[in-house]
């Protein structure tokens, strides 16, 4: 009788080794793997598709010349995603004029990350990673006006705020607008848990930016952009809907920071913003899965100096990446990350969740609190 979960374990570990060969470039060892090898093949396409890194095997798999371990109707595929997400990757670089105008415009200090910003800082320029919108982060004190603005220039407000904009800052981290075929999400925090003291002020401190259509645009320091990226992944974690492709951001941000960043420093700062604990158990997952302890030496001395719940075999690894929404092991590994403990974060998710529902998905509460059919 087949064992389905020891083949599901056997298939995960393989895609994340088959991932970690094409992140270092290893192009003789990931042909070799999947030479000869159908099945194996296509095993390693449904993993790529299940963790979003159709643009990841697109582009590094050319850029290496591995595409051709591929039959010829998987290539057209992967051609067909390359030329899509350029396309699509044009028009939004185009749209950050737009936004840096009307907001510079108006005087509202803001920060461009994800999306194009990474792709420049970390993937060498904006066709090394795929985005689909563009993320602002503003102040919460400028947040009204801001919407206002967005407005006035034709922007539509997706998400909803039916408790008002107070109600919305303190549980949730953002709005979504359209404008055209432009999707922007307005930020007012990077995270929102009661537990987290993000330091906002040292954040609009910074003075870091990055270069995009000739203009020269704010964004986050690559230390807080790393930061970000740690504690998005763990929510993503928390509620069943971490992917690899948040992985390989993670271990690329980490390789372009590595040589470069206190590590020690970067951690006590985390620790002053009460997640050292989540991002310690965050960047331990992520060196672990993608092999790169022995390039990343000064980051594993400052990991062992303190304790982090990074899970150590391969069937909890593939039960916390590839869980289903709302996951409870998920939640209860997550609970005891949060500086204040499981109980009191088990308390705050049950509080917050019809607010986030509300804002982000209202039909979801209305299934969730409305009379079930009969």
């Amino acid at each position: 009788m087949v064992d389905r979960a020891h083949v599901a374990d056997r298939d995960f570990r393989a895609g994340i080794e088959l991932v970690g060969l094409l992140c270092r470039g290893d192009a003789q060892e990931f042909r070799a793997r999947l030479s000869g090898d159908r099945d194996g093949r296509e095993r390693f396409l449904a993993f790529v598709a299940r963790h979003g890194l159709g643009f990841f095997l697109a582009i590094q798999g050319h850029r290496l010349n591995v595409d051709t371990a591929f039959d010829e109707a998987v290539r057209r595929r992967l051609v067909r995603i390359r030329l899509g997400a350029r396309l699509r990757q044009r028009r939004l670089m185009g749209e950050v004029g737009w936004v840096d105008a009307l907001l510079q415009e108006r005087g509202i200090p803001y920060r461009l990350f994800k999306g194009p910003a990474l792709a420049q800082r970390f993937y060498r320029d904006f066709q090394g990673r795929d985005f689909h919108d563009l993320d602002v982060l503003i102040s919460p004190a400028r947040l009204q006006e801001t919407h206002a603005a967005l407005l006035e220039a034709g922007a539509t407000r997706r998400s909803k705020a039916p408790l008002g904009r107070r109600v919305a800052t303190w549980f949730t981290h953002g709005w979504d607008y359209d404008r055209g075929e432009l999707r922007l999400d307005l930020h007012w925090a990077l995270a929102t848990h009661f537990s987290y003291r993000i330091d906002m002020a040292r954040l609009w401190k910074e003075t870091a930016s990055v270069e995009i259509e000739g203009r020269r645009v704010p964004t986050l320091s690559d230390e807080s952009m790393l930061l970000f990226f740690a504690l998005s992944f763990f929510e993503d974690l928390d509620r069943g809907a971490g992917r690899l492709k948040s992985v390989v951001d993670l271990d690329t941000m980490v390789h372009a920071l590595n040589g470069r960043t206190d590590w020690p420093a970067f951690f006590a700062r985390a620790g002053t913003e009460r997640v050292e604990r989540i991002v310690r158990s965050v960047l331990a997952l992520v060196l672990d899965l993608m092999q790169s302890g022995p390039r990343c030496p000064a980051l594993v001395a400052a990991l062992e100096r303190a304790p982090h719940r990074a899970p150590t075999d391969w069937p909890e690894r593939r039960r916390l990446l590839e869980s289903a929404p709302g996951s409870l092991s998920n939640k209860l590994w997550a609970a005891d990350l949060f500086a204040c403990g499981r109980a009191p974060a088990l308390a705050w998710w049950g509080l917050s969740l019809p607010f986030r529902l509300s804002t982000y998905d209202p039909g979801a509460l209305r299934r969730l609190l409305g009379p079930r059919p009969h």
